[in-house]
């Protein structure tokens, strides 16, 4: 059985670099991520969560502990928030997905303008998909096959679907409720 490499952090911090990035943002990560680490861990007395330095969806070469054990750290939930801004900030694209479903996933008081700037970054990310790959649910550009056009009629003339007006006409007390708020002239 060979003999399994261990790569020395240093290595992990220059894969960092390997992948097109804000270099300033990164620069800040990789120096959060060493500050951490020099930290004695048994004085933490916060809750912590395990953080896979170099990111698993940027990375999976990188993502077997066992193989490189020095890419991981454990953090508070606070320093692991604040590591994924900073990937956020220096990757985008991934990591702008992985700091919204941070960001949104507790009720937690965060800053306005953080969150303001990540969902702008999601929303321009799924248009971009969306132009790119076409919408990821829906009919968008695909078409119903005759049998399932037929199921739809079936289903709609249905005396028993709550969902058409068909054959019903509304009150003349919701017709004028309607016409107040159109304003039909």
């Amino acid at each position: 059985m060979p003999s399994k490499t261990i790569y020395s952090e240093s290595t992990l911090y220059q894969a960092l670099f390997s992948i097109q990035s804000n270099t300033h943002y990164l620069n800040r990560y990789v120096k959060f991520i060493k500050y951490i680490k020099q930290m004695d861990q048994s004085k933490v007395q916060h809750e912590t969560e395990f953080h896979h330095i170099l990111p698993k969806s940027l990375f999976p070469e990188f993502s077997n502990l066992n193989d490189f054990p020095n890419n991981g750290c454990h953090l508070t939930y606070r320093q692991h928030f604040i590591a994924h801004w900073i990937l956020y900030k220096a990757y985008g694209g991934k990591m702008t997905y992985a700091f919204n479903i941070m960001a949104n996933r507790s009720q937690e008081c965060k800053s306005s303008k953080i969150y303001e700037q990540v969902r702008r970054d999601v929303s321009n990310l799924m248009r971009t998909r969306i132009k790119e790959h076409g919408h990821p649910k829906g009919m968008l550009g695909k078409t119903h096959t005759e049998e399932c056009k037929e199921n739809m009629r079936l289903r709609i003339s249905s005396p028993n679907n709550s969902f058409t007006m068909r054959g019903k006409t509304h009150s003349e007390e919701t017709k004028l409720k309607v016409e107040l708020i159109v304003k039909i002239p």
